[in-house]
């Protein structure tokens, strides 16, 4: 049954949109909020999201945490980013630039 677990990744925003300055952050950079939930919406804690940029390579990692939330920071404003999802015993999930 877990490996027809399916992750749903909540970026409320297109991947370009969601992205928020934080006062601690350069000006050029900023941070990333993905929720973690599974096929019935139940969060998911311990899931690990990777942020890969795509021109460049250049990858974030962060896990979710109790409420499925994790937030990735120090990402460039500029940039296509791929998010991936993968958590042990579970089929990862992806979703593209």
């Amino acid at each position: 049954m877990l490996k027809h677990f399916s992750f749903l990744i909540c970026a409320l925003m297109a991947l370009c949109a969601f992205i928020a300055p934080v006062a601690a952050q350069s000006p050029n950079t900023s941070s990333m909020i993905v929720v973690v939930e599974d096929q019935n919406r139940a969060v998911v804690k311990g899931a690990r999201i990777s942020v890969t940029n795509t021109a460049t390579g250049a990858m974030r990692e962060a896990v979710s945490g109790d409420e499925g939330r994790a937030t990735i920071v120090g990402l460039p404003l500029t940039g296509e980013y791929k998010v991936s999802v993968s958590m042990s015993g579970l089929r990862p999930r992806m979703l593209p630039a």
